[in-house]
């Protein structure tokens, strides 16, 4: 996995939130599994909808039914490139590490 001082660990918390949301069809679900205050959660998602201009989580309260929540299509969209976004840069770090230092990272 990716160090977050790569991309930032804002966008690695973003990310985590956002992951853990779809997985868990709750954002309270999500930042509690984290360790993270509600308020702390529902800042960086209203800061990430405000500066991408895109709603990422679709919200229900509770009630008899219960409350939820859910990624948006483009909150899906981003996530997965998001994620694509990691893949690709881990690999590259691989190929990088092993062109430098070989497979058993001895020069």
């Amino acid at each position: 996995e990716i160090s977050c001082s790569l991309v930032g660990s804002e966008m690695c918390i973003r990310d985590r939130l956002l992951s853990l949301t779809r997985e868990k069809g709750s954002l309270s679900a999500a930042y509690k599994s984290m360790g993270m205050a509600a308020s702390k959660a529902w800042k960086i998602l209203n800061r990430a909808e405000a500066d991408l201009g895109v709603k990422l989580v679709e919200r229900k309260s509770g009630g008899k039914q219960g409350g939820g929540s859910h990624l948006t299509p483009e909150g899906e969209d981003i996530l997965n490139r998001y994620e694509n976004f990691q893949k690709e840069v881990a690999e590259a770090v691989k190929r990088s590490f092993i062109k430098n230092f070989g497979n058993s990272g001895e020069s």
